[in-house]
């Protein structure tokens, strides 16, 4: 039975791995936990690990297009008939044992399977929610517990300040880690991350923001305790203190396990080839052109969103932005919006597809949206469609359209983009 609600626990992962022979076990974690930012670290300490020669693991969520997008090795998607195989264990291990485990804990015991199958020498694994009560805090023994930036999200679940949401996070710190706490926003993380760390005398390092330097090309990041150039693939400020978080966690990585060796070389270009998708992404679309996606769901996610376009909007004849924008129920919509829309925008509202066995999650209908967006801001037209495709029917025949356009809001709604257009993810 798919379940309908979201229900955190370690009881039913715990005894499905029992089930399939611990493949928890038998492979190092970097465990990656925070509010925005764990997918972008992810990618870059893969991307590090794998231009280092290691055989990487990285597990994300949730998927993009395919469920097999949450699972790769030395960043690829692994293949359909490893995939079907290692699920189909998992599977056929909760019904046999009528454990009841969800959808989001069958795919964490598959990555499991796949990465200790495939003899991965190490994997990096995203937080599905949380951190204390995720499917992925199974794994025993962590080499480094590394923290994005923690904000508010997710209230209803993980608490209703700062604090609550932060402890709920550092509950992946274990015995024998190290703590890697990214550039923080929020001054109430660093003193709970700090707490809970020496709780488990687990030594913590704290990442400084890179910087951009004179080329706009390359960043300055501290690692190994020197000043180091390198590339960054990804779009956007924020990436900044993606990018030092990636870097202090291989930085002690390397320090503490030895048998890990990275080289300069190796970072440039791991850094200079990762690739997020549905993140700051520019993508062509027929008779649109050039548009901007980003999955930001979130306030903080919006205002880095935000800081990214004003920059664009300075490229543009009159500033104007048209935004494409789906969201999630229960997500702070005018919170979100606030950080966006300006006076002159144009917003297109629509719903996204509803999430192969995931209930639980509904968009707000578009006209909901468009209807709250006219009460709650001035001088922004706003219309609403019945699908996405619709909309960028219509938006494309619009010759008043502004140039820049950027659809948000949801990474279901950048699914619905990537299959509508069978776009590379």
């Amino acid at each position: 039975m798919v379940p309908t609600s979201i229900d955190l626990g370690l009881d039913r992962i715990s005894r499905l791995l029992a089930a399939l022979d611990s493949p928890q076990t038998k492979f190092p974690v970097i465990h990656v936990a925070g509010t925005n930012g764990k997918g972008s670290v992810t990618a870059c300490i893969s991307a590090i690990l794998t231009h280092a020669g290691y055989r990487t693991g990285r597990f994300n969520s949730p998927h993009l297009v395919s469920p097999l997008d949450v699972i790769r090795i030395n960043d690829r998607v692994i293949a359909r008939d490893l995939y079907a195989t290692c699920y189909g264990k998992a599977f056929r291990a909760d019904e046999e044992n009528a454990i009841g485990a969800s959808l989001f804990e069958i795919q964490t015991a598959t990555a499991f399977l796949v990465f200790a199958e495939q003899h991965v020498d190490i994997a990096i694994l995203e937080v599905g929610l949380g951190g204390r009560l995720d499917a992925t805090n199974v794994c025993c023994s962590p080499l480094v517990c590394a923290f994005t930036a923690i904000g508010m999200d997710h209230v209803d679940l993980l608490g209703d300040t700062i604090e609550k949401i932060t402890a709920e996070k550092g509950g992946i710190i274990k015995p024998g880690a190290i703590v890697v706490i990214g550039p923080q926003v929020a001054e109430q993380v660093l003193p709970v991350l700090t707490r809970m760390s020496a709780a488990q005398n687990c030594p913590v390092h704290i990442a400084s923001p890179a910087v951009r330097t004179s080329d706009p090309n390359l960043i300055e990041v501290q690692y190994n305790g020197q000043i180091v150039r390198t590339p960054l693939a990804l779009l956007g400020a924020f990436q900044l203190s993606n990018a030092a978080t990636a870097l202090k966690t291989i930085d002690v990585l390397t320090s503490a396990h030895p048998q890990f060796k990275v080289t300069l070389d190796a970072i440039t270009s791991g850094m200079s080839t990762v690739r997020w998708a549905g993140r700051l992404e520019w993508v062509d679309i027929p008779d649109l052109g050039r548009i901007l996606i980003d999955g930001a769901h979130n306030p903080p996610a919006a205002e880095a969103l935000a800081d990214f376009v004003s920059n664009q909007r300075r490229k543009t004849k009159d500033g104007r932005v048209g935004w494409i924008v789906g969201l999630t129920q229960g997500k702070d919509l005018e919170g979100l919006l606030s950080y966006l829309l300006k006076e002159g925008d144009s917003l297109y509202a629509v719903p996204f597809s509803q999430p192969e066995q995931m209930p639980w999650i509904r968009c707000i209908p578009a006209d909901s949206i468009r209807e709250r967006v006219g009460t709650s801001f001035s001088g922004v037209r706003c219309q609403s469609f019945p699908s996405l495709l619709q909309c960028l029917n219509a938006v494309g025949q619009d010759e008043t359209r502004p140039n820049l356009l950027v659809l948000c809001g949801s990474l279901y709604l950048v699914a619905d983009l990537y299959r509508l257009y069978s776009l590379p993810s």
